[in-house]
């Protein structure tokens, strides 16, 4: 199906300490569009939920038009630490109507403190904390590890899908120590919190330790653990 997407962004550097920005996403779906997910995710809803595939068909709204509409700020103390923010309004067109569980205009919102290595010495550090909506919807899926495993739903699934029907929250951690032009070490920690638990969707911690070796400007190696843990089985 054909759709038309239209985008704008209007910046202000107000001065050296302040600045913000505007902007607007609109698609607009020829013939609507599902948002479904896949045969493997869809039967593990179904299953989750007890209901046929026919009923699961029918979770999905068909969403005419998909508006997003966004405000962000940032806020520099001096050069090495920020407050960064954001404010999200989405806005959707839905064939037939609205259903009566779907919220058509949720909201989402971010607020992270960014401090470089040079404040710290030996570690920068990024802080951030979101909270979206039931049924707000991101572009796209910053947060898709381990989406699927045998048709069971896994963490951060359908942060990308209008018609996610609870709430969802995380904070992050993330730090990185550059120890010369060489060597960095970097770590994150992730807490995801939903205002509900359907099927295997649970709340979930990621831990994430790395190490990496710049060969050249243009070559680097790094090395990897990762883990992600349930919080409420």
């Amino acid at each position: 199906d054909e759709s038309t997407w239209y985008g704008a962004r209007v910046r202000f550097n107000f001065n050296e300490q302040f600045n913000m920005g505007l902007h607007a996403l609109v698609k607009d779906y020829d013939n609507g569009n599902l948002f479904r997910l896949n045969k493997d995710l869809e039967e593990g809803l179904g299953n989750a939920l007890g209901l046929t595939p026919a009923q699961v068909t029918g979770l999905f709204p068909v969403v005419e038009k998909w508006q997003t509409y966004w405000v962000d700020f940032g806020v520099n103390f001096n050069q090495n630490v920020a407050l960064r923010g954001m404010y999200a309004m989405n806005k959707y067109d839905i064939t037939g109507g609205t259903p009566s569980w779907m919220d058509d205009s949720p909201n989402a919102y971010k607020i992270i403190v960014d401090v470089k290595q040079d404040a710290l010495k030996f570690t920068s550090l990024w802080l951030e904390y979101a909270k979206l909506d039931a049924n707000f919807a991101t572009h796209i899926n910053g947060l898709s590890y381990a989406e699927q495993a045998s048709g069971i739903i896994k963490p951060a699934i359908l942060i990308d899908k209008p018609w996610r029907p609870f709430e969802m929250k995380y904070w992050m951690i993330a730090a990185e120590q550059k120890w010369n032009d060489k060597w960095a070490t970097f770590q994150r920690y992730l807490d995801v919190d939903y205002d509900t638990a359907i099927g295997d969707l649970l709340d979930h911690t990621n831990w994430l330790f790395g190490v990496r070796y710049m060969y050249t400007s243009g070559l680097q190696f790094e090395l990897m653990y990762d883990k992600i843990e349930a919080d409420n089985v």
